[in-house]
């Protein structure tokens, strides 16, 4: 009796050790620690500024909406924070709320009413060193859709470049300069009788 408690108390030890094992090995390395979030607001739009202590990419910044279109949620990947309220004075806002997510941070913002259609593709996000800002248009129809401008691809000039024999084909060997012909060798000699 006592060897089969021990063996599912063992059991369950080993499948703890086995989860909290994988859960460090598939957390994502993070980039950085967000210094500071600020904020302001204009006639025209509401600007969040992140700074981190490191490089932030543009690309890792992505918005959405949830509670029914009253909430705004930015998340920035590859950054760590410490949740905390932020100070967010403007007639649209409730409260602004920055937390840790799952290898990134999360930024939700509370409005008093929900968000006008169309606005959640005009937020634009801009990088510059350590910083990343991103910017909400109050009035979707007012701001510029926000496109990505196109890329010409560069004009690579290619050079001609013979192309490798193939290999068993005979072309792949140097070849040998043609040898003289040999003469014939005389017939060897009959074995001599004793």
């Amino acid at each position: 009796m006592i060897g089969i408690r021990w063996m599912h108390y063992m059991r369950g030890g080993c499948m703890r050790a086995l989860t909290i094992a994988a859960m460090l090995l598939s957390s994502p390395a993070l980039a950085g620690e967000l210094q500071d979030v600020s904020f302001e607001a204009t006639d025209a739009e509401l600007v969040f500024t992140f700074t981190g202590d490191g490089p932030i990419a543009a690309d890792a910044a992505e918005a959405s909406l949830a509670s029914k279109g009253k909430v705004l949620v930015i998340a920035v990947a590859g950054l760590s924070v410490k949740q905390r309220w932020l100070k967010t004075p403007d007639a649209m806002l409730k409260r602004t709320l920055v937390k840790p997510g799952k290898g990134r941070i999360i930024l939700r913002t509370r409005f008093k009413k929900k968000i006008a259609a169309g606005t959640l593709e005009k937020i634009s996000f801009d990088s510059k060193g350590n910083t990343l800002v991103a910017r909400v248009p109050k009035d979707p129809s007012a701001a510029p859709a926000v496109v990505a401008a196109p890329v010409a691809a560069p004009v690579v000039a290619i050079a001609p470049v013979a192309a490798p024999p193939l290999p068993g084909t005979g072309t792949d060997k140097p070849e040998k300069p043609a040898e003289p012909p040999k003469e014939a060798a005389p017939p060897p000699a009959a074995p001599a009788k004793n």
